[in-house]
């Protein structure tokens, strides 16, 4: 059996819950981008990590458009 990660939106009303919460995304998108490059280089298959990787890339992305608005 296989957990399926879903991705969750959650909207912040404190500026700085918001840059805290951009803070931990940005170190989980490098940790994971190093991560993958690694995996991948050793020649494994990392196509569910990048699946992953591409949900926080998401999460970010929105947080910073939260941000702007």
């Amino acid at each position: 059996m296989v957990a399926l990660q879903v991705a969750t939106v959650t909207i912040f009303d404190d500026r700085a819950a918001m840059e805290a919460e951009m803070q931990r995304l940005l170190f989980r998108l490098e940790d994971g981008f190093e991560k993958i490059a690694r995996a991948a280089a050793n020649g494994e298959d990392v196509s569910r990590w990048e699946d992953v990787w591409i949900q926080l890339l998401s999460e970010y992305e929105q947080l910073h458009e939260q941000m702007a608005a």
